[in-house]
């Protein structure tokens, strides 16, 4: 009787609750401990669980992205995100963004209300003991990529076999600041989403003349930046570059990556913008935007003095600025089984980014993975094998075989390449559906041969 079994998941962010809400929504007993409201990390803002600290963006639903199928698939095993990132939905083109106060909000109250989910407000210093303590069967660390010492050093001496902390792989990752909405001098800037020929939009851009532009570039490499200690190596994720790492591999490189003009000419100017900063609404109501892809490391007075000289930021006021941290994770090849069991104790899971996936969405693909395969234990199944066309397959199969230690989203370049595939930049859009209808056929099929 799965009623008798019972896991114990220590993290409550996305991967957390996946995990808990699949196992209780299976029968399964779920012990989720969570101690954000007795100790904050330096990046979480939020009392409630599950809370997005980065941005509100969960990337983008189109049917031709790599993203958009991964949604797919969360969706047929039921994921929780999904579900409450559709109901808490702010205006963002083809992304999904969410109000992230209410989603963090709607999911803490589906988590607390659960009948066989209990929510410990609890520190975890010894997963075994606890583990022992509670008659747990199975125990899942979803502690994230900013995870206390006390289970860094648990997974450095428990899970590997090398010496503590030794391979204990990280990079760094960087938030992007929010600015108050009232504060913004509209004269300045215009709502387009990018490609889209009418006026209007979702998104509000800031348009920069050539000379504001080299400017504002000459600002950033001036200006001072927080720095890394002096024994940890500087390892940033590259589709999340500080600004200020950026703007020092070229002058040009933010108007080629988050500056970028392309699709965003108004109908009515006559001067093409130089360079296009585009802003995100944060919540429903609008009263917050976010800087997308101005994650920096500059410090708060520089972030203050620079970015009040953009146009229509003559007055802004920040609700927070950006920041950068530490992010740890493991080497999954050398550490994990492809069930993301630990070779060295099977009973031992890891789920979500500490996995060496990056992203809010890949995270939480990875706590429903990992929920599926606890279930298919305690129904004495054979462990699941997605296939690699598949979204989260693709993921697995890039953990479980990288050959360096680096974090990755979900993108068609880990996916195995069709034979045959139209070649040329026209052709592009036909290749990513060609890739996502594979993929959909494959889970499908697989789906129905296992019946998950």
């Amino acid at each position: 009787m799965l009623g008798d079994r019972k896991v114990l998941i220590i993290g409550a962010g996305l991967a957390g609750v996946e995990t808990a809400y699949l196992l209780a929504e299976a029968g399964v007993k779920v012990i989720l401990c969570e101690s954000k409201k007795l100790k904050r990390n330096e990046a979480q803002k939020l009392d409630t669980v599950a809370e997005l600290v980065c941005s509100n963006s969960l990337k983008s639903l189109k049917e031709e992205s790599a993203h958009g199928l991964l949604k797919k698939e969360m969706e047929d095993f039921g994921s929780l995100m999904m579900r409450v990132g559709l109901e808490t939905q702010v205006p963002a083109g083809d992304a999904l963004a969410v109000d992230r106060v209410l989603f963090s909000q709607k999911i803490e109250e589906i988590i607390k209300s659960h009948p066989l989910i209990e929510l410990k407000e609890l520190e975890v210093e010894k997963p075994l003991d606890l583990m022992k303590v509670e008659g747990a069967d199975f125990l899942v660390l979803s502690t994230g990529p900013m995870s206390g010492k006390s289970i860094t050093d648990f997974i450095c001496q428990e899970l590997w076999d090398q010496e503590k902390g030794q391979d204990a792989f990280f990079f760094y990752d960087a938030i992007a600041p929010i600015v108050d909405a009232e504060t913004l001098n509209y004269e300045r800037l215009y709502y387009k989403d990018r490609h889209q020929e009418k006026e209007g939009g979702d998104y509000l851009n800031v348009p920069f003349t050539r000379e504001e532009y080299d400017h504002f570039v000459e600002d950033i490499l001036a200006a001072k930046k927080v720095h890394s200690h002096d024994f940890e190596e500087e390892k940033f994720f590259e589709s999340c570059l500080p600004i200020d790492v950026m703007a020092k591999r070229g002058h040009h490189t933010l108007r080629y990556s988050c500056m970028k003009p392309i699709g965003l000419f108004p109908v009515n100017w006559t001067e093409k913008p130089y360079a296009v900063l585009q802003l995100r609404k944060e919540n429903l109501l609008g009263s917050a935007f976010n800087l997308v892809g101005f994650q920096t490391r500059l410090t708060y007075p520089e972030q203050k003095r620079i970015f009040q000289k953009m146009p229509g930021f003559e007055n802004a006021e920040f609700i927070t600025y950006g920041s950068v941290h530490r992010n740890f994770f493991v080497n999954a090849p050398l550490v994990l089984r492809s069930d993301l069991a630990a070779q060295k104790n099977d009973s031992i899971y890891l789920a979500g980014q500490i996995t060496g996936v990056e992203g809010y969405t890949e995270s939480a693909a990875m706590g429903i993975y990992v929920g599926l395969q606890i279930l298919r234990r305690l129904q004495k199944k054979e462990s699941l094998t997605l296939p690699p066309e598949t979204a989260m397959g693709a993921l697995i199969n890039y953990l479980m075989t990288m050959e360096r230690a680096a974090p990755s989203n979900c993108h068609w370049g880990i996916f195995p390449q069709l034979p045959n595939a139209p070649r040329g930049r026209k052709k592009r859009k036909e290749k990513k559906q060609m890739l996502f209808d594979r993929a959909r056929e494959a889970f499908i099929k697989f789906r129905e041969e296992v019946g998950v």
